[in-house]
C-alpha cells in the first residue's frame, strides 16, 4: 500500500484494464472464437472486476476460462446449456451467457 492507504496498480492490473476497456468499446461482435460462449467473460471480485478468457473446450461440451490476473486462482466452467459456474461469485455464478451478455459481463474479440 502507499500513504494513501490504497493499493497502487501494478503494470499487469493496468493492462489488463486496458483491455478489458477495449472489449467493452467494440460492443457484441459476430462469432467468438469458440462458438456459442463469449471470448471474455467480467465478473465483480472484491472492489474490482476480474477478466476472464476462453481457454479450453472439454469434450463435456463445457467451455473453461482462465485469468491473465495469477493472484487470483479461479476456476469458471460455462457449461453445455450455456450457464456460468463459478463458486462463491454472485455477480456472475449461475447466469446463462445471454444473461452475462444483457449485463455487459460476456464479450466476443472482433469476429
Amino acid at each position: 500500500m502507499d500513504c494513501s492507504g490504497k493499493t497502487p496498480m501494478t503494470g499487469r492490473t493496468i493492462l489488463i484494464a486496458c483491455f478489458a476497456a477495449q472489449l467493452m468499446a467494440l460492443g457484441p461482435a459476430a462469432a467468438g472464437m469458440i462458438e456459442g460462449v463469449p471470448d471474455a467473460i467480467v465478473c465483480d471480485v472484491g472492489k474490482g472486476k476480474l477478466v476472464a478468457y476462453v481457454a479450453r473446450r472439454l469434450d463435456d461440451g463445457s467451455t473453461l476460462y482462465e485469468s491473465l490476473e495469477r493472484e487470483f486462482s479461479i476456476v469458471i466452467t460455462v457449461d453445455a446449456k450455456g450457464i456460468l459456474h463459478w463458486d462463491n461469485n454472485a455477480s456472475c455464478d449461475g447466469k446463462s451467457v445471454d444473461q452475462l451478455r444483457g449485463e455487459g459481463k460476456a464479450f466476443d474479440l472482433a469476429g
